[in-house]
């Protein structure tokens, strides 16, 4: 479907494998079923956003779905929330770690939040952060990388 729709190169990658590419090699970064919360907290997205800065081009955008964990009744979730806040976290924060037959993976945090307060984490101005749909509990933003660079000028991560 993506080669249907003009896309020459694709690469499937951990985030963690951000630091090794090289600088302007990507036009658009892909975070979709809602992968925005793998940058896990507010400090951790910022140097994630950072990195993404170095290696995409200068008119780049990423494209990242996210859910809004406070459209819930679900009272263990409700309450979920209350203690991550009492605890000094945010509400949608959740710390987990994925298991697969035998294969145990490491502890992570996941982050999900509404996008309002993604605009406030990542202090962007307003209108920097775009929502492209809006479907009951999930949300598909767009974010300008050019908006980035403007935020983040101050600072360089190299990976």
């Amino acid at each position: 479907m993506c080669k249907l729709r003009g896309l020459k190169k694709a690469y499937v990658r951990p985030i963690a494998d951000i630091v090794k590419f090289k600088s302007n090699s990507f036009d658009t970064i892909l975070m979709l079923g809602n992968n925005f919360g793998l940058f896990g907290d507010a400090e951790n997205a910022r140097l994630l956003l950072e990195k993404m800065n170095r290696i995409t081009a200068p008119d780049a955008q990423i494209i990242a779905g996210t859910r809004n964990p406070y459209q819930t009744e679900n009272a263990e979730h409700l309450q979920y929330h209350k203690s991550n806040r009492r605890r000094g976290r945010m509400g949608g924060q959740i710390r987990m770690r994925v298991r697969f037959g035998k294969t145990v993976g490491e502890w992570f945090d996941y982050l999900s939040s509404r996008p309002k307060k993604w605009k406030r984490l990542l202090q962007l101005p307003v209108g920097k952060l775009k929502n492209l749909s809006n479907r009951s509990k999930h949300t598909t933003l767009r974010l300008s990388i050019r908006s980035i660079r403007r935020n983040y000028s101050h600072k360089h991560i190299d990976g």
